[in-house]
C-alpha cells in the first residue's frame, strides 16, 4: 500500500476539522491495506476499488445535491446566511460520517475474500446504498455510535453483517424500517429477530441482544440494542482486521 495513506494516522488531531480528515484517512488506509492483505492481484485490487470509487462519487454528488435542495426549502433570508452555511455543514458532516461508514464496511467484508460470489456480493451491496432506495428496501439506521448517524438500505439481513456494523459504530441502537415502510408484525419482527442473533452471535456469542418485539407490532420502526464487552469487540477485530494494522492504529472509534 502506498505510504501515503498511513501519513499523520499516528499523530491524532486536536481540533474538529482535524478529526474529520484523520477520520477519512483512517477509513481508506484500513481498505487499502485489508485489500493489500486479502489478494496479491493488482487487477483484482483495482477492480474492487473501481466499484467503491464510483460508489463514493455518484453518492456524494447525489447526497451533496440533496443536502443543497433540503436546505434551501427551509427559506433561509439573505441575512441568515452563517445559518445556513451552518446548516450545511452540519448535513455534510453527515454525508462524510457515511461514507466513512461504507468504506469501513467494505473492509471488514473482503474478509470473505476476493471470489467472485464475494465480490458480486460487495457489488450488490454498493448499488443498494444510493437514496433512489429510500422506501424501495428495508432501511437500517445505526444511531449513537461513530459515526452519530449512519444507515444501509438492504433487501434483507442476509445482505449486511450487523456483526461487522456494530464492531464499525459501536452504535447505541439501530432502527430498522420494512419497505416502503410497512408495518411490523409480530412473526415477522421475531423472524428478523431471530435472524440477527444467528448472525451477531456467531460472530461475538457473549454479546447482548435486546428488542421488544411486542413495541414493534403494527409500527413502522423496529428498535434493537446491541451490548457487547471489551473481549468480544477486541475478538472481533482481530477477525476482520490486519492484526499489524490494529497495532499502529486501533480499532475503529
Amino acid at each position: 500500500m502506498k505510504r501515503g495513506f498511513f501519513e499523520g494516522l499516528n499523530r491524532k488531531p486536536k481540533s474538529r476539522k482535524g478529526w474529520q480528515e484523520w477520520d477519512r484517512k483512517y477509513a481508506l488506509a484500513f481498505l487499502h491495506d485489508q485489500l493489500d492483505r486479502i489478494s496479491h492481484s493488482e487487477t483484482k485490487k483495482n477492480y474492487v476499488m473501481s466499484l467503491f470509487n464510483k460508489w463514493e462519487k455518484k453518492f456524494s454528488v447525489e447526497r451533496s445535491n440533496e443536502i443543497t435542495e433540503r436546505v434551501l426549502d427551509l427559506g433561509y433570508e439573505e441575512e441568515d446566511i452563517k445559518a445556513f452555511k451552518a446548516a450545511i455543514c452540519s448535513e455534510h458532516d453527515v454525508l462524510e460520517g457515511q461514507i466513512n461508514f461504507i468504506t469501513q464496511y467494505i473492509a471488514c467484508a473482503l474478509c470473505g475474500g476476493m471470489g467472485k460470489e464475494n465480490v458480486a456480493r460487495l457489488r450488490h451491496f454498493l448499488g443498494m446504498q444510493t437514496s433512489s432506495n429510500i422506501e424501495e428496501r428495508m432501511e437500517l439506521r445505526f444511531l449513537g455510535g461513530s459515526p452519530v448517524e449512519a444507515n444501509a438500505y438492504v433487501d434483507c439481513l442476509k445482505d449486511i453483517d450487523i456483526a461487522d456494523v456494530f464492531f464499525i459504530t459501536k452504535f447505541d441502537s439501530m432502527f430498522a424500517y420494512r419497505e416502503k415502510y410497512r408495518i411490523w408484525t409480530k412473526n415477522i419482527a421475531k423472524r428478523f429477530l431471530d435472524d440477527l442473533k444467528k448472525d451477531v452471535l456467531f460472530d461475538m456469542p457473549n454479546t447482548i441482544i435486546m428488542a421488544e418485539v411486542d413495541d414493534a407490532i403494527g409500527t413502522t420502526e423496529f428498535e434493537i440494542s446491541i451490548e457487547a464487552s471489551r473481549d468480544e469487540l477486541q475478538l472481533k477485530a482481530f477477525q476482520c482486521m490486519p492484526s499489524s494494522f490494529i497495532k499502529r492504529f486501533g480499532n475503529p472509534q
